[in-house]
């Protein structure tokens, strides 16, 4: 029956029993049916007020609050979702589903540990399902604790291995854990089940493009931690040859623009970052040509969404790596007037973070080589956490910092 069809009958019921005043346990399951059909035609405040008229007729059935906290969580009003759901707790403690529930809403407001606590009293009353184990997942990642996120989404694709997105949370945990190999295999395994899906092409080309520069950096006979390093993401991939990296990841970002061309017919429209990292992968790879025209279409990508956003809606619709994206472009084409002011924009908003610190050491060193300002933006970003493995390659900023690295080793500056 389709829910058009539901609305109808069980409007017809709840008219027949309202008029002989019979508030039975016949009418309260009407008036939840009829919700439920209201809320799938995304009708939620009729759906809302089924719910509220079932909880008169009997308030100590969990169900009722129960869809009035799905709502809640629909509607973003997290707070009365969290209500609800501990309602549907209290009146039934077994509820798997609303641990469930509560543990999706603390991961919404970034309530990690309470989102792992709900989601293990969900596990533990019988709800041992795919779906809990990704988000538990999730919550790990947030946490920081790898290990527990692996075993976590192990689990959710050992129940449901035909989920993409399962691969690619484990595709980024491992990426975090710098396994590359592991993560272009799940990588692939994401394209597999969603081969029209460009942005998992676009993280496969990069990774590729990672393995390629690593390969590469990891024959250089100079003493440095960055050389050690990519020697241990190397030996994953020992005999292969740097080009066939390059090549595989010049493959699947075609593949990516190619998809995206097709979405949004004109080639500008495509996302800025596809022709930014294609301009990357080709800069790695010696091919400068290349690279320049991809960093020129990026730049032209990126002022069609410029001029489509006026100056009123600006800082609300452009995020901050709107023009971080910017700067990175200008300093690639070595515009660097640009790129500092798109870099100041941010300064400005007071929007710090560990990105923009490091685009500032990038624009200090690639411009006027002075060690002291590029070191002071550098140690801001690395005790915000910056990950000295992204300098291994040369993709994004390792291309612009890693000779100020060798220079900070030659100066006895590393202590971590």
């Amino acid at each position: 029956m389709e829910d058009f069809d539901r609305i109808e009958y069980y409007t017809r019921i709840i008219d027949e029993l309202s008029s002989k005043n019979d508030d039975n346990e016949e009418l309260f399951w009407a008036y939840i049916e009829r919700g439920i059909a209201y809320f799938n035609n995304v009708e939620y405040d009729l759906a809302a007020r089924d719910f509220e008229a079932a909880i008169d007729i009997n308030p100590d059935e969990a169900v009722s609050y129960y869809n009035l906290g799905i709502i809640a969580k629909q509607r973003n009003n997290f707070d009365r979702a969290v209500d609800y759901f501990k309602k549907v707790i209290e009146l039934d403690v077994n509820n798997n589903n609303a641990y469930y529930e509560l543990g999706l809403v603390m991961n919404e407001i970034k309530n990690y540990e309470s989102a792992l606590d709900y989601f293990s009293k969900a596990i533990s009353y019988g709800r041992k399902t795919a779906d809990v184990f990704y988000n538990r997942a999730i919550s790990f990642v947030a946490l920081n604790r790898l290990d527990e996120a692996l075993k976590s989404i192990n689990a959710a694709i050992k129940l449901k291995q035909s989920n993409p997105l399962y691969y690619i949370v484990r595709s980024n945990i491992y990426l975090s854990n710098h396994n590359y190999f592991n993560s272009i295999a799940d990588l692939t395994s994401a394209i597999r089940l969603k081969p029209e899906f460009p942005s998992y092409r676009f993280n496969r080309a990069i990774t590729y493009a990672t393995v390629a520069s690593c390969i590469k950096f990891s024959t250089d006979s100079s003493n440095s931690i960055l050389i050690e390093k990519a020697r241990e993401i190397s030996n994953d991939f020992k005999g292969e040859n740097f080009n066939l990296y390059y090549t595989l990841a010049e493959y699947d970002i075609n593949k990516a623009i190619d998809k995206e061309v097709s979405l949004y017919r004109n080639p500008e429209n495509i996302t800025p970052s596809y022709y930014l990292t294609r301009g990357a992968i080709y800069l790695s790879w010696g091919k400068e040509i290349d690279a320049v025209y991809n960093f020129v279409m990026a730049k032209r990508s990126i002022k069609m969404l410029d001029r489509e956003i006026s100056d009123d809606l600006r800082s609300e619709y452009l995020p901050s790596k709107f023009y971080l994206m910017k700067a990175l472009i200008h300093l690639y084409l070595d515009d660097y007037d640009e790129a500092k002011k798109n870099l100041d924009v941010m300064l400005n908003n007071d929007a710090m973070s560990e990105r923009l610190d490091l685009l500032y050491a990038c624009y200090w060193w690639s411009r006027e080589k002075d060690f002291e300002k590029t070191n002071f933006w550098f140690q801001r970003a690395f005790k915000k956490g910056f990950d000295i493995y992204n300098l291994v390659d040369d993709l994004f900023e390792g291309r612009f910092l890693r000779s100020f690295f060798f220079e900070l080793e030659k100066r006895n500056l590393i202590n971590f």
